[in-house]
């Protein structure tokens, strides 16, 4: 094993036995002075060409490390020729290992593009179109589950709740680490399927009174900052010491919102987004230093790479997933094993995400499975280092696509896609495929670029070359057809609320049901796409780009509670897109948190006009008619809702038990609360569904199930004080007095200002004689809830007694 060095003070990381230090003195100068300026690389940039390097030796790595890294893109790495950021880490993975100048992901979305990383397969094959919507099949082979037979121990560690093991990516690995919350012990946190053991690692609500999803404190545990995502990989090195591995870390920073911690925030004060890469930089560092300090560094692959870019405003898209333009479709590859891999070398031809799969496999020497899309990079990367103006000069050179078999062309160029304007907005999806000069994009009005002369993508020249659109078009629609046939190991995933509202703080889901196409067959399988774009009628993306800034401030002032601002934002969006039903949706929400309930109930009703089933429609309903006092038609709606969503109506089945509870049905009460806890819920859902089915047992007299399930809530979380008041209250219908002024004393503890427990305790004082504590304990009651009238008359006939 060779020995890894670190330099004091420094982010250095020493990937062979010859030092190389890497001069880190931009350090001293605060980068965030600094003009910001992405420097195109040409053939005036003349560097200094390398000396050949000795055929590396062929050593099979002992580990793999995949990084990935959300909204990064590859124009904002100083490796990639961008000055206005520091990002040392990552540069030192470049200057010791394989720069992938043209690498893409073929859908600009979370989700489906990890899916494509983890399987090397294209979603139209995979069948993972959209956040959330999907979850990966169990039929499926992603790569940790292939290493896992091999003997690797496998772990991830994510950092947002979109990649979370509900949509399926936890399939192979032995640690799968997806805990929000802060709270836990990450070395013990082990995959159920993969060793029926498990900590079922619930985000933990502060809030255990049935909080929203949509407040505030919920935001928290949709993402955790990239700092916790280390941490918890270097504690579970630490602590597991697996003898050989596979451990994939994602970090989340870059994404949306961009809020870096300081030192990193007064460092890009006016480009957060900058910000976000460095600081997400610094903490790949602190794992790059743990591997050296073990000694693991130079047995590592080490692969980086982005899941798609960011718009930053290119084309009017301030984020992603509408668009299929470079800045959102290009990312960072690097991959980084100087035992086997050349050093510094850049490789100009376009390669896929895809690709990363069968180039480990072959790396480790183990056969490809049948089904992989994407190629082994691994014979493609030259031994010598050649300077980076012939790299740029190779790539802007004349392309020819291969005239051999339909699937031989494929593998030269990258088919993209993206369902988010459709799935979101019902507006046109958009296909396409990308060559090393070309990019053809099927769209109700479509595009080509030739990407030699216009890398940004600014002219379409569709009608002055009609043969290479021609020519992509029909690849893009055999590439389609051929795939449309095969069997995709993916299922359609119904969505709870608590799923949506968490998708919807990240920015990744604004509408999860509007087209039948997307509905799953009986076999759990997507339908066949087609090559053809949305339904005629369908706007194209370019022509409502500007609707969706409205859009997205109206998202934002919604999430900061700034619901008069937002009905505005949503109303202009509406104005200019008068279908828009999620604008419409959230329209009413705005409405009703403001308490305008008659106006909310107007937008509800035409969004379920417009489509009946769209998101939980009727569960806003019924909650509007039940703030009405319409109990009736409250039922009505959240029966609907269940009937809709069976598995997914959460809320709807609390809501409807909790009407019954106040209308004394009691057993009608019980069954839905049963009905919503067989649906396995969250946490915070769970502590109060047990609750309230205990409620309604204690009114039927069923009191040893009301004692169960009391108890249930709180070995879910001790400190919930409805548990334990109900719980109280069993104890003394049971005859248990001490146990109960014991347990209300305990919710005392939690809550000195509760008043309920001080009328509690002096009503058992008082019926066990005990004047002189009945008093203490009436008087705190009445001291804290002085309209509590009940501990007023108690209080007199205490003192009457005392006299």
């Amino acid at each position: 094993m060779r020995k890894t060095q670190l330099i004091a003070g420094k982010t250095e990381y020493h990937l062979s036995q010859t030092i190389l230090i890497i001069a880190l003195l931009m350090l001293t100068a605060a980068p965030g002075c600094r003009t910001a300026q992405r420097r195109q690389q040409t053939a005036l940039d003349k560097p200094t060409l390398d000396k050949t390097i000795s055929p590396p030796r062929n050593i099979s790595p002992r580990n793999i490390l995949l990084i990935t890294i959300d909204t990064l893109r590859a124009d904002h790495l100083g490796c990639y020729g961008y000055s206005g950021v520091d990002t040392p880490a990552i540069d030192s993975l470049a200057a010791k290992g394989v720069r992938f100048e043209l690498a893409f992901t073929p859908v600009p979305l979370t989700l489906p593009s990890h899916v494509t990383i983890m399987t090397g397969l294209y979603p139209v094959r995979h069948g993972v179109w959209n956040n959330g919507e999907f979850r990966l099949n169990p039929s499926a082979r992603p790569l940790a589950q292939i290493l896992r037979q091999q003997g690797f121990t496998t772990a991830a560690f994510v950092g947002a709740f979109v990649l979370s093991r509900q949509f399926g990516l936890d399939q192979g690995f032995d640690w799968f680490d997806d805990d929000l919350s802060g709270s836990s012990q990450h070395h013990n946190k082990k995959n159920k399927k993969n060793n029926n053991k498990i900590n079922n690692n619930k985000n933990n609500n502060p809030d255990k009174t049935g909080a929203s999803p949509h407040d505030e404190a919920f935001r928290l545990y949709n993402e955790r900052r990239g700092e916790a995502v280390s941490e918890a990989s270097i504690s579970w090195l630490r602590n597991k010491n697996p003898d050989r591995f596979f451990l994939w870390v994602h970090y989340f920073d870059p994404h949306t919102r961009y809020d870096p911690p300081e030192p990193f925030r007064s460092r890009y004060l006016d480009r957060p987004y900058d910000g976000e890469i460095a600081y997400t930089d610094h903490c790949i560092g602190l794992l790059l230093n743990e591997l050296a300090r073990r000694g693991q560094l130079d047995e590592t692959l080490i692969i980086l790479v982005a899941d798609h870019g960011e718009g930053l405003g290119e084309h009017r898209e301030s984020t992603h997933g509408i668009f299929l333009y470079e800045a959102t479709v290009r990312v960072p590859l690097i991959m980084c094993y100087p035992a086997l891999l050349p050093e510094g070398y850049v490789h100009a031809q376009p390669v896929k995400t895809l690709d990363i799969l069968p180039t480990v496999l072959d790396i480790l020497k183990i056969p490809q499975p049948p089904q992989i899309q994407g190629i082994s990079l691994l014979t493609h990367i030259s031994q010598t280092r050649r300077p980076a103006a012939a790299v740029f000069e190779e790539a802007a050179s004349e392309e020819t696509i291969s005239e051999g078999s339909d699937k031989e062309a494929e593998r030269e160029v990258i088919f993209l896609e993206t369902r988010f304007p459709e799935a979101n907005f019902g507006w046109s999806r958009l296909e396409g495929v990308r060559s090393r000069q070309w990019k053809y994009i099927l769209a109700p009005r479509p595009e080509l670029y030739n990407l030699s002369t216009d890398p940004h993508e600014l002219h379409n020249v569709l009608d002055q070359y009609p043969k290479q659109a021609k020519r992509l078009k029909e690849m893009l629609d055999k590439f389609l057809a051929r795939n449309a046939s095969d069997p995709r190991p993916s299922q359609i995933k119904e969505l709870d609320e608590e799923t949506r509202a968490r998708l919807q703080q990240l920015g990744y889901i604004k509408m999860t049901h509007h087209h039948q196409h997307l509905a799953a067959d009986p076999s759990g399988s997507p339908p066949p796409c087609s090559g053809s774009p949305s339904p005629p009628d369908s706007p194209d993306p370019k022509d409502m780009i500007d609707t969706l800034a409205f859009f997205d401030q109206g998202s934002e002032q919604y999430a900061a509670g700034q619901y008069q601002a937002a009905i505005i934002s949503f109303r202009q969006v509406l104005s200019k897109d008068k279908g828009n039903i999620m604008a419409r949706f959230l329209l009413g929400a705005a409405l009703e948190k403001l308490g305008l309930l008659e106006q909310a109930q107007q937008e509800f009703q035409t969004v379920a006009a417009q489509d009946t089933e769209f998101i939980n429609i009727h569960h806003n309903l019924g909650a509007v008619y039940e703030k009405l006092g319409q109990s009736d038609k409250a039922i009505a709606e959240y029966q609907m809702d269940i009937r809709l969503h069976p598995t997914g109506a959460v809320a709807s089945y609390n809501n409807l038990g909790g009407i019954y509870l106040k209308q004394s049905r009691y057993q009608e009460a019980k069954e839905q609360f049963e009905k919503l806890l067989q649906l396995k819920p969250d946490l915070t859902t769970q502590i109060v569904a047990h609750t309230n089915l205990a409620i309604a047992c204690e009114m039927l007299g069923q009191l040893d199930m009301a004692h169960q399930e009391y108890q249930r809530s709180l070995d879910l979380d001790p400190t919930y004080l409805p548990g334990l008041m109900g719980l109280g209250n069993i104890f003394l219908k049971t005859n248990h007095p001490e146990k109960a002024i014991q347990t209300w004393q305990k919710a005392l503890e939690i809550n000195p200002q509760n008043a309920e427990a001080y009328f509690n305790l002096g009503c058992t004082f008082l019926k066990l004689n005990r004047l002189p504590e009945a008093v203490e304990y009436l008087q705190e009651a009445v001291q804290q809830e002085p309209n509590l009238w009940q501990a007023r008359l108690l209080l007199d006939q205490c003192r009457k007694q005392q006299q």
